[in-house]
């Protein structure tokens, strides 16, 4: 009895509140749903959080060790020093230029050296909408993270 009266006072109460307010919409994010009549108010609040602990690569469990075989892809890239004097070119990507007495050996390692252990990320999304009239609709939306990764560093093979 109890469950009949909920759900009838759900869809009774539903009924209402959906085709008389904006609650009737879909998210702020899907285009052409999103128009309000003149004075319309609208505030939407989103938390997300996320968490990742694994590896994967081409859509497998990749390890550690199958990780640190991989190719460096900025292995060509020449190391950045601090006591750099000019900005070079290299495969369209702007690279520092140093005056380091080895800097031919001060190159990137041939292999990945660092593997992400965990990362985490917490995201808040405010929105707001209002309609000065039955034609326009403005939209403003702020967003608001925290990333933590925590990663594994091996010595690269210079």
């Amino acid at each position: 009895m109890i469950l009949r009266f909920i759900i009838f006072s759900f869809i009774a109460l539903s009924s209402n509140l959906l085709s008389a307010s904006a609650i009737s919409h879909g998210p702020i994010g899907v285009m052409a749903d999103h128009f309000h009549k003149k004075g319309e108010w609208m505030v939407s609040f989103r938390v997300t959080n996320m968490e990742m602990e694994k590896n994967i690569f081409n859509g497998n469990s990749i390890s550690t060790d199958e990780i640190l075989k991989q190719p460096n892809p900025y292995a060509p890239i020449p190391m950045m020093m601090e006591n750099s004097e000019s900005i070079s070119m290299m495969n369209g990507v702007p690279v520092k230029v140093t005056n380091h007495p080895h800097s031919s050996e001060m190159k990137m390692p041939m292999k990945l050296s660092v593997v992400p252990k965990k990362m985490t990320m917490k995201m808040i999304m405010l929105g707001a909408m209002y309609a000065p009239s039955d034609r326009l609709t403005l939209m403003g939306m702020a967003m608001f993270n925290d990333k933590d990764m925590i990663l594994d560093t091996y010595q690269g093979m210079m």
